[in-house]
């Protein structure tokens, strides 16, 4: 059973199998959510990091791994450097964070020499939804960006409109 909402599924089935690195999935809920979108050809993960590790937790929830890409390094940095790296060199378009601290993966991330803001603002976003509401909920930077000035509330507001757009057709409702 999914837990994506039919709009955000369908929505992201427009683009299937996109290249992913997973960072530290040696995690039984990192590695079910990986089969999960793998199984609903969402993304083509790499799993990146103790393969040991990643093996046994992988035997440990009875799945088989023996056909995915598996990249071995030493620790938690070497493997978001890893990732970052491949997504410089275009080989992965989206990271997943595993079970690794965000800071780690966070300080790999914003290293000048894999160019991965391309001048832009980093910043988060919550995709919410409850039966309550009709519609998806987005929340932008809870943690990220913390006491931002008036300018950077600007480009995280068009981040997050940016981002609403290609998810919804119609025009976002804002609350600052």
């Amino acid at each position: 059973m999914s837990v994506i909402p039919e709009d955000l599924k369908n929505k992201a089935l427009e683009t299937p199998n996109i290249p992913a690195a997973v960072v530290c999935p040696n995690e039984e809920s990192v590695l079910l959510a990986v089969k999960e979108g793998r199984e609903m050809n969402l993304i083509d993960p790499t799993l990146i990091g103790n393969k040991n590790l990643i093996t046994q937790s992988a035997k440990d929830i009875g799945l088989n791994i023996e056909d995915y890409n598996i990249l071995e390094a030493d620790n938690e940095e070497q493997s978001a450097l890893a990732a970052c790296q491949l997504s410089n060199e275009n080989k992965t378009k989206i990271i997943i964070k595993g079970n690794l601290h965000t800071d780690i993966l966070m300080r790999s991330y914003l290293k000048k020499e894999f160019n991965l803001l391309e001048g832009k603002r980093l910043s988060h976003i919550w995709h919410m939804t409850t039966p309550q509401l009709k519609k998806p909920l987005f929340i932008t930077d809870g943690a990220l960006n913390v006491l931002p000035r008036i300018d950077i509330k600007l480009q995280i507001l068009k981040n997050a409109v940016h981002f609403y757009n290609k998810l919804v057709s119609n025009k976002p409702r804002i609350a600052i």
